[in-house]
């Protein structure tokens, strides 16, 4: 079976270990706004079935 090589191919084969690397930490939390009503959902679906509603 045929082999593949060239100038540089450990280099290619072995990058991922060069780049460095850090474990992200949890620094944001996203939640919904206080100003936003819990129906939100049930307001869109709404919406869909009856697209002609302006409520």
């Amino acid at each position: 079976m045929p082999t593949l090589t060239w100038v540089g191919k450990e280099k290619v084969i072995h990058h991922h270990r060069d780049v460095p690397y850090r474990v992200l930490n949890k620094q944001y939390h996203f939640s919904q706004p206080a100003s936003q009503p819990a129906s939100q959902p049930a307001r869109i679906v709404a919406l869909i079935q009856n697209p002609m509603s302006t409520e």
